[in-house]
């Protein structure tokens, strides 16, 4: 029997099959095809085998983060650069410069200032709004 710690629950490996020691209780689980069930274990002696293994390595070896995680950890992927925070160019106007957007009332440039660490103004003109950079 081997025991390993995963999670809030403990996976003991016997004979081929995999039962899941969790909240004092003992099963397996198992995929219907409708979702993942736990099958509780019937009382006998692998039941108390499976509790005896994992109760053993429940004392030697508290789960931790690393034997938590389902995602592989990985070295040397390249971080993408930063995509632009919006469809208006706020990030390729200079001070006094403007867009015009049509057909819209409304522009919202506190994040993008915010973001960029400018300024800008908008105004409703007719058929839509202009956006200018002041700092």
């Amino acid at each position: 029997m081997k025991a390993t710690a995963i999670r809030d629950s403990i996976s003991v490996e016997h004979n081929g099959n995999t039962y899941i020691y969790r909240n004092g209780e003992v099963g397996s689980e198992v995929n219907n095809g409708k979702g993942v069930h736990f099958r509780a274990l019937r009382p006998g002696p692998l039941r108390k085998k499976i509790i005896a293994c994992a109760r053993r390595a429940e004392k030697k070896e508290k789960p931790t983060l690393a034997t938590e995680t389902k995602f592989p950890i990985e070295t040397g992927i390249p971080i993408p650069p930063k995509k632009t925070m919006s469809k208006y160019p706020f990030d390729l106007l200079e001070v006094g410069q403007s867009f015009f957007v049509p057909k819209i009332k409304n522009v919202s440039t506190t994040k993008a200032g915010a973001h960029l660490k400018r300024t800008f103004v908008q105004r409703q003109m007719d058929g839509g709004v202009r956006v200018w950079r002041t700092k």
